[in-house]
């Protein structure tokens, strides 16, 4: 065979070429923020990334998911991202088996995302289930360990975050800045959220953490906001933290500061939007989780002992106080979620499952009064 000299070095200059254009891509693409699932059915599950590169122009992205079994199955796909959703990405896969474990990845522009972990519910009959709870993780105050400690375990089959996944102080003074690891881990931005892009990057901001990611890639999360997310005792119409004056209008701050919240975390979004992401999750006949949401569609502004009463009330000034407090009109939950919860339990009760567990932002007991 002949070797024409001039050939070879076209198709050297070709293989080059395509080097330097996956090189290029490689500076231009990344997956800083790593991977995640949430929400799982028996039937689906949601996953999530988020896209780091330059310049401003839609991303395609493809997708893929495979059981680990290697039986088959699997699932793969493609879609656009860009910067109306701040470059995230959310893949709803459906038409699952029930209880089956998958891994999935994204690719973009010739770069591969880390590998994670995720499953569906189980169906019918089941043993057992393992969950995480997680909760209140303030970045300057501390290294998150327990992400990391939920990221080995040994076996987990979901984990269940109760708010507060961020914070929105900022600033020399702020709530947490007194932390011995604080001048290592400042809020980004570095002052309290207000907008849509502050809250865009301090959601950015604690997913750069390796032990966050580690959990998120470890197994599917089943989240809710508390107050934080927005701000600081929300309640309907505002926060303690809010202070119109020079903040702005509340609704709109609560506004975008869930926009970012649905593009940043790994939940499914409400129908026609909204702030109603309650929801339920069936473990086959073991139990139902009943996820609330219990601080912007009706809370009732909460009463504060310390500032509605005086320093040293007097007898009729407490009475009035817990008159007030005890008032049946006072809500945290609307009517309608109210009766979504009463019938959800009573279902799972008649499907005879032996537990009922609520997934509720802020401390719940029966109290004697």
């Amino acid at each position: 065979m002949r070797i024409d000299r001039r050939r070879v070095l076209a198709v050297l200059g070709l293989g080059a070429a395509a080097s330097a254009r996956r090189a290029q891509a490689r500076d231009r693409v990344s997956f800083q923020h790593g991977v995640a699932s949430g929400d799982p059915q028996q039937d689906r599950v949601l996953l999530w990334t988020r896209i780091t590169a330059r310049g401003s122009d839609n991303l395609a992205f493809r997708w893929r998911l495979d059981p680990l079994d290697g039986k088959g199955g699997g699932k793969h796909g493609s879609g656009v991202t860009g910067p109306d959703r701040d470059f995230t990405v959310k893949v709803d896969v459906v038409n699952l088996d029930p209880g089956r474990a998958y891994s999935f990845q994204f690719e973009c522009g010739g770069v591969s995302s880390p590998v994670g972990r995720t499953h569906t519910l189980p169906d019918g009959p089941t043993k057992d289930a393992v969950l995480a709870f997680c909760a209140c993780a303030l970045f300057p105050n501390g290294y998150f360990n327990a992400y990391g400690a939920i990221a080995r375990l040994q076996r987990v089959d979901a984990i269940v975050c109760l708010g507060d996944y961020i914070y929105e102080y900022g600033g020399t003074g702020s709530y947490g800045m007194d932390s011995p690891v604080a001048g290592e881990r400042a809020p980004d931005p570095a002052h309290e959220c207000v907008s849509l892009a502050d809250y865009r990057r301090r959601h950015a901001q604690y997913k750069t953490d390796p032990q966050l990611q580690a959990a998120h890639a470890r197994a599917p999360w089943i989240v809710v906001w508390d107050d934080h997310e927005t701000a600081n005792d929300a309640w309907l119409d505002g926060a303690q933290n809010h202070q119109p004056s020079t903040e702005g209008d509340w609704n709109v701050r609560k506004a975008v500061a869930i926009k970012a919240y649905y593009e940043w975390m790994p939940i499914r979004e409400p129908p026609g939007g909204g702030f109603a992401i309650n929801r339920s999750f069936d473990f086959g006949d073991l139990a139902s989780l009943f996820m609330l949401e219990t601080r912007l569609t009706a809370r009732d502004h909460q009463l504060y002992p310390d500032t509605e009463m005086p320093k040293d009330p007097t007898f009729p000034e407490v009475a009035a106080f817990k008159r007030r407090l005890a008032d049946p009109r006072r809500k945290m939950m609307s009517p309608g979620q109210e009766a979504w919860l009463g019938q959800g339990l009573e279902e799972s009760v008649r499907a005879a499952r032996p537990w009922q567990l609520i997934g509720n932002e802020v401390v719940m007991a029966r109290l004697s009064t």
